[in-house]
């Protein structure tokens, strides 16, 4: 399990890398956060459920905790608040913040959803 979250983390941490890289600062912060809220809220519904995906707890473990824990980054974000604070003063920075949190929540209920509906629980339809 150990080995499969450290996995999953390293490709996260370097697709996090990458997309900073790529694009304009804050941007891939934002992005790889976003990304990952929603991909984990995806995932929480399509595998956390006891019906549905039946021995997959490796799994789960290597792409919550591991790719989407190493894509996602509270620590650059809150670097960047501070960078955009100082580059464009504290409204901007408390935009910033409150929209990346806005933001990810959201987007983690919109993959929790698209998961609901990808894998219906007993008794539901599409």
């Amino acid at each position: 399990m150990i080995f499969a979250v450290a996995l999953g983390g390293g490709i996260g941490a370097g697709a996090r890398y990458l997309i900073d890289k790529a694009l304009p600062h804050p941007w891939g912060t934002v992005t790889v956060n976003f990304v990952g809220s929603f991909l984990l809220g995806l995932l929480a519904s399509l595998f956390v459920r006891e019906d549905a995906l039946a021995g997959s707890a490796t799994w789960y473990a290597m792409l919550g905790a591991g790719f989407c824990g190493g894509l996602t980054t509270f620590s650059t974000a809150s670097i960047n608040a501070l960078q955009v604070s100082d580059e464009q003063g504290h409204g901007r920075s408390a935009a910033f913040v409150f929209g990346m949190l806005a933001g990810a929540i959201a987007l983690a209920a919109l993959g929790m959803l698209v998961g609901a509906r990808l894998l219906p629980g007993p008794g539901t339809s599409h």
